[in-house]
């Protein structure tokens, strides 16, 4: 116990998650949501917690083109989208002619989320080729950069 009142404060649950170093190619699987491997988030009880996630993704191609990845928690407890978790990461937007290039960016979600019981949640990817197709479009993670989830329980 602490203070004088009598009340305890436990420290709040946490956890963490992060894709290990290297690069998800999403070329073999456009318009689909991939799994991240390592992304599993387990919130290790009922409560509500604020949930923080980031991806960092590359796309690449010769214009004319436009392509973009996108990223999304997914429950994998409940079978569903962790709502408001969606988020532009990257695109490539070049509709003139052009030499190949490429763009690197960084999408963020961050979200309250109220669970019951222990809950497992995955961070997924998507690749969306408008017009033309890219040559590289790939989710990255490496010290310099991860493509991570972490979660603190604030209530229950």
């Amino acid at each position: 116990m602490t203070g004088t009142d009598g009340s305890y404060n436990p420290p709040a649950l946490t956890a963490w998650a992060a894709m290990p170093v290297g690069e998800i190619s999403l070329l073999p699987s456009p318009n689909t949501w991939v799994n991240l491997p390592g992304t599993d988030l387990l919130l290790p009880a009922g409560g509500s917690y604020d949930v923080d996630v980031t991806w960092r993704a590359h796309v690449q191609g010769t214009p004319p083109g436009h392509y973009y990845i996108s990223g999304r928690l997914w429950d994998v407890t409940a079978g569903a989208v962790v709502p408001s978790s969606e988020t532009w990461v990257t695109q490539f937007n070049v509709l003139g002619a052009g030499v190949e290039t490429g763009a690197d960016g960084t999408g963020d979600a961050h979200v309250r989320y109220q669970v019951t019981a222990p809950t497992t949640l995955r961070m997924q990817a998507y690749y969306a080729p408008l017009t033309g197709a890219a040559t590289i479009a790939r989710v990255l993670s490496q010290p310099t950069g991860w493509t991570r989830a972490r979660a603190t329980q604030v209530g229950v």
